[in-house]
């Protein structure tokens, strides 16, 4: 999922500057340069760069993790981002251009996208833990049924489990698979409250 962030450039006195993706481009010699520059500089860990529009400077940043997403609302929030776009951004070409050697950049990040795109992440890493239960169950229940064969004790490749101890593994496998099942469908619903 992905959150935009808009950029405005402003001078000392109070005037707008028009500041487009080609002039922020030109601080780098290729498009791939720019965008591997700006994870690097201006973005956190597990995030990147997908897209760059007009209007007011607009940038695209796809998180991969809800921590990475999080970290990165953090830095908008204490001011680090806009300084780190203000320090990548307001190049010398810009100050010339403008004859202003005092720019300064607002940040503009939408709570509402945040917190949707926040939350899809959020069920994503929920739905991928369940898909690794069903696959532990499977195995689990594949191994509890072989249990003719789980008369070895001195090896790692078959458990020697009882018939109470299978029943009460069972149980609880039952339990967390439950349990996840009901957290899916909780993130479901809010997910469907958050795009209405």
């Amino acid at each position: 999922t992905a959150i935009k962030f808009v950029c405005s450039f402003l001078t000392i006195a109070g005037g707008i500057l028009v500041v487009t993706s080609g002039r922020a481009l030109r601080s780098c010699s290729s498009l791939e340069e720019f965008v591997e520059v700006f994870n690097n500089v201006v973005l956190v860990s597990y995030t990147k760069l997908v897209e760059i529009s007009e209007g007011s400077l607009c940038f695209t940043v796809q998180a991969e993790t809800p921590a990475a997403l999080r970290e990165l609302w953090d830095t908008y929030k204490d001011g680090t981002l806009q300084r780190r776009l203000q320090e990548f951004l307001v190049t010398d070409d810009v100050k010339q251009t403008t004859n202003e050697d005092d720019i300064e950049m607002t940040v503009f990040i939408d709570e509402q996208e945040y917190l949707m795109s926040f939350n899809f992440l959020q069920s994503q890493v929920t739905i991928n833990d369940l898909e690794i239960l069903y696959v532990s169950l499977a195995i689990v229940s594949e191994m509890l049924d072989k249990k003719d064969e789980c008369c070895r004790r001195n090896s790692d490749s078959f458990l020697d489990i009882n018939s109470n101890q299978r029943e009460i593994t069972l149980m609880k496998l039952k339990q967390v698979e439950n349990k996840l099942s009901i957290e899916r469908q909780v993130y479901g619903e809010e997910m469907k409250k958050l795009q209405e």
